[in-house]
């Protein structure tokens, strides 16, 4: 008897077990493009995490320092100087009279923001003598070897070229196109895994391949870690924390559209950069006037202990897509 009621009672477990399973994939709609989770396979790849320097703690002088460079190259210096406190460790030097000048700096990790005046591409024409892609891109590598920014080669990824337009529409009517900047973006590599989050260098440029603006987030490595199989989750365990994120950040979707799942190195600006999957989705939504759709895209650990800080689910918008700035 004691033995039916032990065999119940694990039956009425399971049941409850299956049915929870059960109700978090029932409280996802659709999910198009599913069968690309079943290509998550990290088991038998050599993984390895980073520790990068955020621990510079640039001084006034050396900030001065680094920006005297910048301002030597571009024969460009920022005149009526006013220092301030950006946010927490970062301090901005801008020109009091032209906001649109500033070098804007991180005294921990030594990224930085830098912008010259953007006071001429406010005009209603065409920047003179932009440069092609090629000619964009060995100028920006020219600009980072001048600066002494230039990363190793065995670390550059993917480069991103495109451009920034201006559009008008006059008081009759008439739209006008104004080309303003040719712009180059690199991303990061490590081991071959591309390298997503903080780590970028992406420069703005204008005539003759001048600098306009420019951001540079490339912390230095300290130290790296191959990561053993103990270390790792398991790749079921991936695919219901994918799913865990898509019913916490898809609530009241009507469909969802699974774009790619990656294995990549997510950086997350503090120190670390360790493996990850990112999942890049498209949702859908309907309401009694009209339907859209919104980009959203998130990071998965790969790590039982992921040392990396993580943001929240993050959609994005026009304005934040992520490629070009």
């Amino acid at each position: 008897m004691k033995k039916n009621i032990k065999l119940k009672n694990l039956a009425l477990l399971f049941c409850i077990t299956s049915l929870s399973f059960t109700s978090t994939i029932q409280a996802l709609p659709i999910v198009q493009n599913a069968e690309l989770l079943d290509k998550i396979d990290f088991k038998s790849k050599a993984l390895i995490s980073y520790q990068t320097d955020v621990s510079l703690n640039l001084n006034k002088d050396s900030i001065q320092k680094r920006l005297k460079k910048i301002e030597e190259y571009t024969n460009r210096e920022i005149s009526n100087r006013k220092i301030q406190e950006s946010g927490k460790n970062n301090l901005i030097i801008q020109d009091s009279t032209d906001s649109s000048i500033f070098f804007d700096i991180d005294s921990l990790s030594g990224s930085f923001s830098y912008s010259s005046s953007m006071e001429k591409y406010y005009k209603e024409e065409s920047t003179p003598n932009l440069l092609n892609n090629k000619e964009a891109l060995s100028m920006a590598y020219k600009h980072l070897e001048s600066l002494d920014l230039m990363p190793k080669k065995e670390q550059l990824g993917e480069v991103t070229q495109g451009g920034l337009n201006m559009a008008t529409r006059k008081e009759n009517g008439d739209t006008a196109d104004y080309k303003k900047m040719t712009s180059i973006r690199i991303d990061r590599e490590l081991n071959g895994i591309p390298v997503l989050g903080d780590s970028r260098i992406f420069i703005n440029m204008g005539t003759d391949g001048e600098i306009a603006n420019m951001i540079y987030q490339w912390d230095k490595i300290l130290s790296s870690k191959k990561i053993t199989s103990t270390e790792k989750i398991s790749v079921d365990d991936v695919k219901k924390n994918i799913y865990n994120r898509l019913e916490k950040g898809a609530k009241n979707t009507v469909k969802i559209n699974l774009n790619s799942v990656d294995l990549v190195l997510y950086d997350d600006g503090k120190g670390v950069i360790e493996p990850a999957y990112h999942v890049e989705t498209q949702l859908f939504y309907k309401n009694k006037k009209d339907s859209y759709d919104v980009p959203f895209d998130f990071y998965v650990p790969v790590l039982k202990k992921p040392q990396a800080f993580y943001q929240k689910n993050f959609k994005k918008t026009p304005f934040s897509k992520t490629g070009m700035n």
